[in-house]
């Protein structure tokens, strides 16, 4: 069980008891108006559990967004702040995204925005979302294929972690989330990734997966707390997802379904490929971490002639200038630099090779 503050308004409950403090914290607050956010599949699995643990929450409203990331979009956020409008929100409401990741990223990017901002709080109800999208106040959404290129940075009043919504997740889906699961023990905790590789992923007990959970919970966080307008070491946690987002935007574009977890294990791998290129990282931990990676995922196909298309979305990503794309990338399993600059010819390389390996 965790309880971590960020700052003097936002706090962090990991545990089979979150939701009860959640109902106890609701208790002493005074919203006009109570919202909650779910996708269609949200609403049929986990609303029903949320709100069986609950005790204040006598009236709220419903506000349903279709499932996929293909819906995080403009469009859609329209349609939710006239929703909002029309029921009446206003600047004391509250809204509660119950869902994964898309929710997570949505549902905070529409109360920072509507009436120039209202409270929310984020349930994550997949591990991806437990362990990343719901902390640290990135909320946003696409545009034209882009990930995230729209958006804030502000946080929920409190990221309620309630382990047994995991209970409802296919094996493809966990698997997203232990992308990002990986990815903290390779860029802060060498010892973690030890624990991971020696585990069997696939039949961890509930103490593993809890354990799992709030390491996870607590790496991010820890870094989230030390740089949240990602200034410096916040830029770690985008290890893997330079690439990764590009894979992911293609993917989507071309209408293949590519989750973001799976994008970003190939992105992990193709940036390490270039690390060692760079000499930044030794050629044997990369294969190391390849080995391991490989256990769980597959390579994902595309053609050397979508290579140019591919580079043409990491340029897009934030974290570039106009003359190079720069990329997080470890010198060692639990070491991350933060910005490393690279060229589209080192890049192109890196993804032709990950062809023909």
């Amino acid at each position: 069980m965790l309880n971590i503050k960020l700052n003097s308004k936002s706090s962090i409950y990991s545990g089979p008891t979150s939701l009860a403090r959640f109902d106890a914290w609701l208790l002493k607050k005074n919203y006009s108006k109570i919202f909650i956010l779910v996708d269609e599949n949200t609403h049929q699995h986990c609303l029903p559990v949320f709100l069986n643990e609950l005790s204040n929450l006598k009236h709220f409203e419903i506000l349903e967004m279709p499932i996929g990331e293909e819906n995080k979009i403009l469009s859609i956020s329209e349609q939710l702040w006239i929703s909002l409008s029309d029921l009446n929100c206003d600047r004391n409401a509250l809204l509660i995204n119950l869902g994964g990741g898309v929710v997570s990223d949505m549902g905070g990017f529409i109360a920072s925005t509507y009436k120039r901002g209202i409270d929310f709080v984020n349930i994550p109800t997949t591990l991806l979302a437990m362990v990343d999208a719901s902390i640290g106040g990135k909320n946003g959404i696409d545009l034209n294929g882009i990930k995230n290129v729209v958006g804030t940075i502000n946080l929920p009043q409190l990221v309620c972690v309630f382990p047994d919504f995991l209970k409802t997740l296919s094996k493809r889906e966990f698997m997203n989330g232990m992308a990002e699961v990986f990815k903290h023990a390779l860029i802060a905790d060498s010892a973690y990734w030890n624990i991971l590789v020696k585990c069997n992923i696939e039949k961890l007990s509930t103490e593993e997966l809890a354990n799992i959970v709030d390491t996870s919970v607590a790496i991010k966080s820890l870094i989230v707390k030390q740089d949240l307008n990602e200034t410096g070491l916040r830029k770690t946690l985008n290890y893997g997802h330079t690439v990764g987002h590009a894979l992911e935007a293609f993917f989507l574009q071309n209408g293949k379904s590519v989750l973001h977890g799976e994008a970003v294990i190939e992105g992990i791998l193709i940036e390490n490929t270039i690390a060692v290129k760079k000499g930044i990282l030794g050629k044997k931990e990369a294969e190391t971490i390849k080995k391991e990676l490989r256990k769980y995922y597959n390579a994902l196909n595309y053609k050397l002639s979508d290579i140019s298309t591919i580079i043409n979305f990491m340029l897009h990503d934030k974290k570039n200038n106009s003359s190079s794309i720069n990329l997080a990338l470890i010198s060692a399993i639990g070491s991350c630099n933060e910005k490393v600059e690279c060229t589209k010819e080192e890049i192109h390389e890196a993804l032709q090779n990950y062809l023909l390996a």
